[in-house]
C-alpha cells in the first residue's frame, strides 16, 4: 500500500525537482571548499618548505616571469618572516561556515594568475618599446609664413632650411639634421592641391612643388624610413591671399534706336581678363538704367552681354549697365561699368534682282524675280562699308486677272495678273531700307478666259459656247452641245409627228 505522503510527492513533480536542485547546490559548494582548502594547503606547505630549505641568496630570489626588464627583488630573512606569516595568516579555518567563503578565495588566486600575465604582457610591450626608432621635434621652420599674396610664383610656406635636432651616435651630444627631409604640399578648406614628396639635399631651398594659386595649403615634414629615428608629426598651415582686383576695361557699346532693337556683345573680351585667374569667372548683372533700355541680361559663365532697346531709345540718351565679375580664382571680386549709347540704323542699297519677263500661267507659283537679294550700307559702328546677303524679307502684292486683290503675302501669286515684290531688311539686321519690282502673269497659250473662273456650258445664239482650261476641253464641250442640240431638235419633230 502507498502512504498518503507518497503519493503527496508523486502528485507535486515541481517540489521534487527543487529538492534535487538544492541537494546538487550543496554538493557543489562542497566540491569548491574541498578545492580552496587543497589549494591553500599546499600553498602553505611550500613557503614552509622554501623558509627551511633557504641557504643561500640565490635561494632567495622570488621568480618573475620572463621578459621583464632588470634583476628580481631580493629576499631577506625578514621579509621572509613576513612571507611566512603573511601565508599563515590567510589560511583560512577548516571548518568555514559557507562556501561563499571558500568561491572568494579561489577568485583571489584567479585574480593572482590574471596580474601576473598583465605584468608579462606589459614588460614585453616595455621591451618593443626599446626596440622602436627615437623620435623627435622639427625645430625649425617654427612655424609657417604669413602675409603671403598670390604673385605668379611658388611660395613655400616658410622660411628658413629645416632642422631636426638629434642624438649624436655617442648617445650624449646634440647635432643638426637637415637632410635628407620630405617635404609635401596638400590642398586644405575647399583648395585642391596634392603634390608628391620632395626630398630636400643639404640647404637647398625646396620649392619644386610649392603651390602657386591662392588658397589654403598644409605643408607637411618626414624623414625617409632608412634612417635611424622618427620625426614626430609636423606640419604647418599657410594661405596664400587673392592679389587686389586687376584694373579691367569698362566697355562702351552702341545699340540702334529702333524700339525693340536686340544687339549681342561679347562682354568677356572686351574687358581684358587676365590669363592666371585659376578659375572663373562668373558675370551678374547688378543694374542698369532704363532711359533707352528695356532690358540688360548677361550670361553667368560666357559673359555674352544681350540689350534691348525700348520705344524711348534716341540718339541724344545714353544707358550704363553694371556687371559683377566674381569666382576669378587669384584675384578679388570687381565690377565693370558697360556704357550703352544709341544710333540710327543706315539706310541701304540693295540690288542684285530685276523682274522677271514673259512669265505665263502654268499652274505653280511664280516669284517673279531672277538674281538674289545683296544689300550694302556703311556701318555707323565700324565706320566701314558692309555687305548683306540675306535672309530678306520678301512680300508679294497684286492684283488677279478677276480683278481681285492679291496679298500681301510672302507667298508667290500663281494666277494671272500683275503683282509687285518687295525685299526689305529683317527687324534684327543692322540697316534699313527697301527695294520693289513689279511683274505680271500672262494667260495660257490658248487665249481662254481666265483660269480662276473654271468650265461652264452657255447656250448663245441656238448654239452652246464652251469655257475651259485651252484647247482640248473647249473643242469636248463644243461637240457635246452639238450632239444634244441635234437630240432636242429630233425629239421635237417626232412628237410633232405623232400628234398631226
Amino acid at each position: 500500500m502507498i502512504r498518503s505522503s507518497d503519493r503527496s510527492f508523486d502528485k507535486h513533480p515541481a517540489r521534487r525537482r527543487a529538492r534535487l536542485r538544492a541537494q546538487a547546490a550543496l554538493f557543489a559548494c562542497m566540491a569548491a571548499l574541498a578545492f580552496a582548502t587543497f589549494i591553500l594547503l599546499n600553498t602553505h606547505g611550500a613557503l614552509a618548505q622554501d623558509a627551511e630549505g633557504a641557504s643561500d641568496l640565490d635561494a632567495t630570489a622570488v621568480a618573475v616571469p620572463e621578459g621583464i626588464i632588470g634583476e628580481p627583488p631580493l629576499v631577506g630573512p625578514e621579509e621572509e618572516a613576513e612571507v611566512s606569516s603573511d601565508a599563515q595568516g590567510e589560511t583560512p579555518a577548516a571548518d568555514a561556515p559557507d562556501a561563499m567563503a571558500k568561491a572568494d578565495a579561489a577568485g583571489a588566486s584567479e585574480e593572482a594568475v590574471e596580474a601576473t600575465k598583465d605584468a608579462t604582457d606589459s614588460s614585453s610591450e616595455a621591451i618593443g618599446m626599446a626596440a622602436d626608432k627615437p623620435s623627435y621635434n622639427l625645430s625649425l621652420p617654427k612655424r609657417a609664413d604669413t602675409g603671403l599674396v598670390y604673385n605668379g610664383t611658388r611660395q613655400q610656406g616658410y622660411g628658413g632650411v629645416p632642422v631636426v635636432r638629434i642624438l649624436a651616435d655617442n648617445g650624449v651630444d646634440e647635432m643638426d639634421y637637415h637632410a635628407p627631409l620630405y617635404v609635401e604640399y596638400k590642398g586644405i578648406n575647399g583648395t585642391v592641391y596634392n603634390s608628391p614628396p620632395v626630398q630636400a639635399a643639404g640647404y637647398q631651398q625646396i620649392n619644386t612643388y610649392a603651390p602657386i594659386n591662392a588658397g589654403t595649403y598644409q605643408v607637411i615634414f618626414t624623414v625617409p624610413e632608412s634612417q635611424s629615428f622618427t620625426l614626430n608629426p609636423s606640419s604647418f598651415e599657410f594661405s596664400i591671399a587673392k592679389a587686389p582686383a586687376p584694373a579691367l576695361s569698362q566697355p562702351s557699346v552702341t545699340l540702334f534706336d529702333a524700339p525693340g532693337s536686340v544687339m549681342e556683345f561679347d562682354l568677356a573680351s572686351m574687358i581684358g581678363l587676365p590669363s592666371d585667374l585659376n578659375g572663373g569667372p562668373s558675370y551678374a548683372i547688378t543694374g542698369f538704367t532704363e532711359t533707352g533700355l528695356a532690358s540688360a541680361a548677361v550670361d553667368p559663365a560666357t559673359g555674352k552681354l544681350t540689350l534691348t532697346a525700348n520705344d524711348r531709345a534716341s540718339r541724344s540718351v545714353q544707358d550704363t549697365v553694371t556687371v559683377a565679375i566674381t569666382d576669378m580664382g587669384n584675384y578679388e571680386d570687381c565690377a565693370v561699368q558697360v556704357a550703352v549709347s544709341y544710333v540710327t540704323k543706315p539706310s541701304a542699297t540693295i540690288a542684285g534682282v530685276k523682274a522677271a519677263t514673259d512669265l505665263v500661267y502654268n499652274g505653280e507659283p511664280q516669284q517673279g524675280y531672277t538674281g538674289s537679294p545683296q544689300a550694302t550700307y556703311r556701318s555707323p559702328l565700324s565706320n566701314q562699308s558692309e555687305t548683306y546677303n540675306g535672309p530678306f524679307v520678301i512680300t508679294y502684292t497684286g492684283t488677279a486677272s478677276d480683278g481681285s486683290a492679291f496679298g500681301p503675302t510672302t507667298q508667290a501669286p500663281t494666277a494671272p495678273g500683275t503683282y509687285r515684290v518687295e525685299f526689305s531688311a529683317p527687324e534684327a539686321a543692322s540697316f534699313t531700307g527697301s527695294l520693289a519690282l513689279d511683274f505680271s502673269i500672262g494667260k495660257g497659250a490658248s487665249g481662254g478666259p481666265d483660269p480662276t473662273k473654271g468650265s461652264s456650258l452657255a447656250a448663245t445664239g441656238g448654239n452652246l459656247a464652251a469655257t475651259g482650261d485651252g484647247l482640248l476641253p473647249g473643242l469636248f464641250a463644243t461637240v457635246a452641245g452639238a450632239a444634244i442640240l441635234a437630240a432636242l431638235i429630233a425629239g421635237i419633230r417626232l412628237i410633232a409627228k405623232r400628234r398631226s
